[in-house]
């Protein structure tokens, strides 16, 4: 994700019809001579749940316009913090919903009337305030071509990327609550989302009584702060126990999309294929009708609206999953254009990268940024996607061996912590690396020249300890295991502790100020997401530490293309 850039320097509304590409007198008469009710096309549609259809404003072509240009200079300015997830380049539901994986609790809220709670004179004042700080005129003509009706519009291009400036101060609220009572916070668009792997759920975010989910009141307060309320009838606090669904996908184990959804193809893949495409598509008429679509435009291709969903399956499960593979063969039957794989670019120097977690291709792909930008390994470049993500080294052993048994279009590269050393020999031997065969590598962390070679390593290891010891706004740092006493847990200046020293992770997470009890230890994927978006106080970082494990991999490839 690239660093935020200043926003636009805008003084006069000239300025602001300058950035928009379009004449002064233009942009004044499609956002206040046209009376208001002719700038937006009004329909609703249902809610998935019942109750009050949602009501969409979708602005007129050249209006529609005018805010793209102005929502893309907007998000150029924005640094999203690592908690959101939605309407951010580079992050989806899929983002959002690993936050929250194998957590003992998980708790959804939802924001009730998100955009229509946000008025003109919460934008008016948004762009008059840091980091815009724009006169009151360039403020007022910037508010008027994004509200309608005193209101942000759903429909509009604006309203995400508005809507996340105004939820700055609530997300940094609500990140700190969350890190106090060892919880994990993110948010995607007006779902709020909270998890934690503690055996009872801290009572101040939400609790449940009489079988209902309540918002705790520490939560509330925070929301209602902020100018938001919270939907109490879409609030949901789930057990392990139970199926845990964020941003719609399945969270209890790895990232999953719900049986129902897998049925529900199934079953029109057999009817179309026993009875014809006329009757899958009424059948699918009856069981999802296109309520939502909007009036006046065509109806979707049924086959591409199947080929689709399967799609997605694969994009989440992984292409080289069973049920994509039974579910793709079955599409190919009854329709001959599908094509089970994704065509992607072919990149000769494409790389597939697989790690043991998350924050794994994180760093390795800003490291990978920073050593392009100087010239440096230009001969490969590593891609990861939603699969890449193997949840532990035995996992990636499994995948590692897997993918060796068929040739692979592009080089598939496992990468391997050196913290476990039976995994270790079996995936490279003595050796820096193994080539697997059919194209697949396996490579293992290398030491910088600041660790001892013989010590296991992380990732995050790969940073100087300087690095490691700055503190995010939040005053939370990632703390390495070896700065902890192994049989206290007490940290050796003294002022912090873990809760268990035994435990063999580098990474301690559950670190607590002596005394206070204040939670100060910032997760690895915190860190990784703050690493990756450039935000303080890691925007100048050298990633010279990776280099030896770069140069390991370069070796490796140009010995599997030779």
């Amino acid at each position: 994700m690239s660093p935020a850039q200043s926003p636009p320097h805008l003084i006069t509304r000239a300025d602001v019809a300058s950035l928009l590409e379009i004449p002064l007198r233009q942009l004044t008469w499609w956002v206040w001579a046209l009376r208001e009710d002719r700038r937006y096309d009004h329909f609703e549609i249902e809610r998935r749940g019942g109750g009050d259809p949602r009501s969409i404003h979708a602005p007129i072509k050249p209006l529609k316009d005018i805010q793209r240009r102005l929502a893309t200079a907007l998000a150029n300015s924005y640094r999203p913090p690592p908690q959101v997830h939605g309407f951010v380049g580079e992050r989806s539901p899929v983002t959002n919903a690993r936050t929250h994986r194998r957590q003992a609790w998980v708790l959804r809220v939802d924001l009730e009337n998100f955009f229509p709670s946000i008025n003109f004179g919460r934008v008016r004042g948004l762009f008059q305030a840091f980091p815009f700080e724009y006169p009151p005129e360039v403020s007022t003509l910037l508010a008027q071509i994004c509200c309608h009706e005193n209101q942000l519009p759903q429909g509009a291009p604006t309203s995400p990327i508005v809507s996340n400036f105004i939820c700055r101060g609530m997300d940094k609220e609500l990140a700190r609550i969350a890190g106090s009572e060892r919880c994990y916070y993110s948010r995607y668009a007006d779902d709020l989302c909270f998890s934690t792997d503690r055996s009872t759920f801290p009572a101040s975010l939400g609790y449940i009584e009489g079988g209902v989910s309540v918002p705790g009141s520490a939560l509330e307060q925070v929301i209602r702060k902020h100018g938001f309320s919270i939907n109490g009838k879409k609030t949901r606090l789930m057990r392990n126990t139970q199926r845990q669904r964020v941003t719609g996908l399945v969270v209890n184990e790895k990232i999953n999309v719900s049986r129902a959804y897998i049925r529900s193809l199934r079953s029109l893949l057999f009817i179309w294929r026993q009875h014809g495409l006329s009757a899958a598509e009424e059948a699918f008429a009856r069981s999802s009708p296109h309520r939502n679509w909007p009036p006046g435009k065509s109806m979707p291709d049924f086959k591409l609206l199947v080929r689709g969903r399967i799609q997605y399956v694969g994009s989440i499960k992984g292409w080289d999953s069973p049920v994509y593979a039974r579910l793709s063969a079955a599409l190919a039957t009854v329709d001959s254009t599908f094509v089970p794989r994704p065509q992607l670019p072919v990149d000769p120097n494409s790389v597939r990268l697989f790690t043991e977690g998350e924050t794994d291709v994180l760093h390795m792909l800003a490291a990978q940024r920073y050593f392009h930008d100087r010239g440096d390994f230009a001969e490969i470049e590593l891609t990861a996607d939603a699969n890449s993500a193997l949840d532990g080294d035995d996992k990636l052993l499994q995948h590692c061996r897997a993918l060796s048994r068929a040739p692979q279009p592009d080089i598939c590269l496992c990468l391997f912590d050196r913290d476990n050393d039976t995994i270790l020999r079996t995936a490279l031997g003595s050796s820096p690396w193994k080539n697997w065969g059919n194209g697949v590598l396996a490579v293992a962390l290398l030491a910088p020249t600041w660790r001892d070679r013989g010590e296991r390593l992380c990732i995050e290891m790969l940073y100087e300890d300087g690095v490691l010891r700055r503190e995010d706004p939040s005053g939370r740092r990632l703390f390495l295991a070896s700065e902890f006493d192994e049989r206290s847990g007490h940290h050796h200046d003294g002022h912090s502790t873990t809760t268990n020293p035994r435990n063999r992770a580098l990474v301690r997470e559950d670190v607590f100020a002596i005394g206070s009890g204040e939670s100060i230890g910032m997760t690895k994927t915190d860190f990784a997401e703050a690493v990756t978006s450039g935000t303080d106080p890691y925007s100048d970082l050298p990633f010279e530490g990776f280099r030896s494990t770069f140069e390991n991999i370069v070796e490796a490839v140009r010995a599997t293309r030779s």
